[in-house]
């Protein structure tokens, strides 16, 4: 009986060792505020010492601070020097390729068939043509609408030419400045055709005819060949300034000056006797000839425009593939230079005649394309240009076929497009 009531006790007591009082009901809420009740009033059993004062403690009772070296300068950008990144400062440089196509040439008639000559140089111009229905252009540019050619300028139609294109710039930050241009060279087109002493060419009339190109009976009439050539190029140079947002970083603002050089020349050779040659099967100079009509357009402006640039949308690709759109508009004067040349086959000149006049232009492209992350500092952009040139001058506009009014007339086209392939590797020192 003593032992089971010992048990017991033994028992209760260890119960009681694990229960807590509580000096005051309440405890911090675990949402919102932690507030805690009143505490429970406390008097202590020794009186308040009498040397304290009541607060707030005042500026000449207050600690010393820190000494003065430990100030920052005005100015430090940072408190927290482990957080300050310093801007970038890099050179960077592209090299490319590039080809571009001019749109089509002026539509003009080059040469029609004789077919009534007969194969003979009558120096006579081909039936249907009265004098009195002729246009100012020249003695027979009224053929055009009576007769179909059978050889015209789009027998020379430019083809694309491949070029290079490289910049060279500086970034710091969140600006740029930058030196950029394309070239390409000259290139030839060319349209023949061969038909003895039944081509005819309307130059004329025949008494603006310079001395020594007279031919064979006029040697625009009932000629055997006749040759019409297209040669072009094309260059640009750029100094752009661009910025952008650093927290939105895909559109770049661009703002410079663009020269844009356009060069051009139609060409139309005819032979008048080309199959009648000497005991060196050589053709008689004397009776060829080349007119050139020639235009140099040299564009200087102030341009503005922009970039935008965007990761497709695929993780896979991680973000290494971005597509990018850049439009730029400039305008400013344009320099034209106009050349009208006539120069028999063995070096001897007809006329040379030269025109300037100063237009107001505008040069626009519009680029679209992917970029291609190949590492940090290095990718690959490919894509497709297109410039438009407003308030230029193309070649086979200037053509006359009035020998008594060279360089009077000034044609203005209006427009010249380009358009073509664009790739680049694209360097970041």
């Amino acid at each position: 009986m003593t032992r089971w009531f010992t048990r017991v006790a033994v028992f209760a007591a260890w119960l009681g060792l694990g229960t807590q009082a509580l000096a005051q009901e309440g405890f911090p809420s675990p949402v919102g505020a932690a507030r805690l009740p009143e505490p429970i009033n406390y008097i202590p059993d020794q009186p308040v010492p009498t040397n304290m004062v009541p607060g707030p403690v005042n500026p000449l009772m207050a600690p010393v601070g820190p000494p003065p070296s430990l100030n920052l300068p005005v100015n430090h950008t940072s408190a927290f020097m482990l957080d300050h990144y310093p801007p970038e400062s890099k050179l960077y440089a592209s090299l490319g390729g590039q080809g571009l196509r001019r749109q089509g040439i002026t539509r003009l008639p080059v040469a029609f068939s004789d077919v009534n000559s007969l194969g003979r140089d009558t120096g006579l111009t081909p039936i249907g043509l009265i004098s009195s229905t002729l246009g100012p252009e020249g003695a027979d540019a009224s053929l055009a609408r009576i007769i179909n050619p059978v050889l015209d300028t789009k027998n020379a139609e430019p083809l694309m030419t491949g070029g290079m294109r490289a910049t060279a710039g500086y970034l710091f930050a969140n600006v740029a400045v930058e030196l950029t241009g394309f070239w390409n060279p000259s290139a030839t087109q060319r349209g023949t055709i061969t038909s003895p002493g039944t081509l005819f060419v309307p130059f004329g009339p025949n008494n603006a005819i310079p001395v020594g190109f007279e031919g064979n009976a006029n040697l625009w009439r009932q000629a055997d060949l006749v040759q019409v050539r297209y040669t072009g190029s094309v260059a640009s140079a750029e100094a752009n300034f661009r910025t952008w947002n650093a927290a939105v970083n895909e559109f770049e603002l661009i703002l410079g000056l663009r020269y844009f050089y356009a060069q051009e020349r139609v060409d139309i050779y005819t032979d008048d006797d080309f199959n009648t040659r000497d005991i060196f099967q050589r053709p008689d100079p004397t009776r060829a000839a080349t007119y050139t009509a020639g235009v140099r357009n040299n564009y200087l402006g102030f341009q503005m425009g922009g970039e935008y640039g965007t990761p497709l949308p695929f993780p896979w690709l991680h973000n290494s593939v971005w597509a990018v759109v850049m439009a730029k508009a400039s305008l400013g004067p344009n320099f034209v230079e106009r050349t009208f040349r006539l120069t028999r086959g063995d070096g001897f000149l007809g006329f040379d005649r030269h025109e300037n006049s100063v237009l107001l232009a505008s040069v626009n492209e519009i680029y679209g394309g992917l970029d291609f992350h190949v590492l940090e500092r290095l990718r690959v952009r490919a894509g497709y240009t297109f410039i438009w040139a407003l308030g230029f001058t193309d070649a086979a506009g200037q053509i006359d076929y009035n020998f008594s009014t060279q360089g009077a007339s000034r044609a203005n086209s209006g427009s010249v497009f380009y358009h073509g392939p664009v790739g680049e590797i694209q360097f970041l020192f």
